[in-house]
């Protein structure tokens, strides 16, 4: 199952690190593509957020991983105005960072 998400920033540049803090990863374990590069506009009348699509270069996150940090960012939507899951996992353990 490949993980990518879609995230918007004022820049690709803002949008694509919007994405690595949500999927908590690095730069580098990412691929971009860029969707919308988005536009500043005329004195700021009609200016478009850029737009990018993260994926996950190789990824080894379970399901059950994925499952329980959807999970929890379910639960936490509800609680918390702002917040970031960030998953990590080795052979027999799925830990969950709440940022």
């Amino acid at each position: 199952m490949a993980i990518s998400i879609e995230k918007e920033g004022k820049t690709v540049s803002d949008a694509t690190i919007s994405a690595c803090e949500a999927l908590g990863v690095a730069r580098s374990e990412i691929e971009v593509e860029v969707l919308d590069e988005g536009s500043k506009g005329v004195f700021g009348i009609g200016s478009r957020n850029a737009k990018v699509r993260v994926s996950l270069k190789n990824h080894n996150l379970s399901d059950k991983g994925l499952k329980s940090k959807k999970a929890l960012e379910d639960i936490l939507g509800y609680l918390i105005p702002t917040f970031q899951v960030g998953l990590r996992e080795n052979q027999d353990r799925i830990r969950l960072e709440i940022r």
